[in-house]
This record gives structure tokens, sequence and C-alpha cells, in this order.
């Protein structure tokens, strides 16, 4: 299940609290999506998929960059890379 949490800290903090409580694992989903370098040609189609924008073409390079601390793991890069490149790992 993924979960997308939002509030103040104090309620963020007591959420996270229950859930643990009820020994639900938690697990920061954006780190977990990955690019494997040595498979990405930088055809750019998951900058177009990404509803985060989490990917994005370097003026420079032409060169496709991953921001992580964007991501959300849904998954769609996943799906549209077909070098497959980028993996979901839980």
């Amino acid at each position: 299940m993924v979960l997308e949490l939002k509030g103040d800290k104090k309620e963020y903090d007591k959420a996270l609290g229950y859930l643990k409580k009820e020994k639900v694992r938690i697990q920061n989903l954006s780190k977990d999506v990955t690019r494997d370098e040595e498979k990405c040609t930088h055809c750019g189609l998951c900058v177009a998929i990404c509803p985060v924008s989490a990917f994005e073409v370097e003026a420079a390079s032409r060169e496709v960059a991953f921001h992580d601390d964007k991501c959300i793991a849904c998954e769609m890069c996943v799906k549209v890379c077909p070098y497959k490149a980028m993996e979901v790992k839980f």
C-alpha cells in the first residue's frame, strides 16, 4: 500500500506513530526508485510521463537527470522505459 501523508509536523508524527503501533512497516518510497545508468540511453520518455517532474533534460548535455528526491514511486517511468533502466525496489 502506498500512502501520501501531509500535514503539520505534529500530526504527521502522530500518524506515523499510529501506523508503527499497528505494526505497519513504513518505508520511504522516494529512495526506492533507481536508474541503472548503464542501461539508460537518455531517450526522454520518462520526462514526458513523470507526473511530478522528477526527470529533466539538461540543456547543455541533452542528458536526462533523475531527481529521486521528487519521485513519488508511481512506477510510470518503469513501465514506459524501453531499456528497463528504471527499477522499483521495495
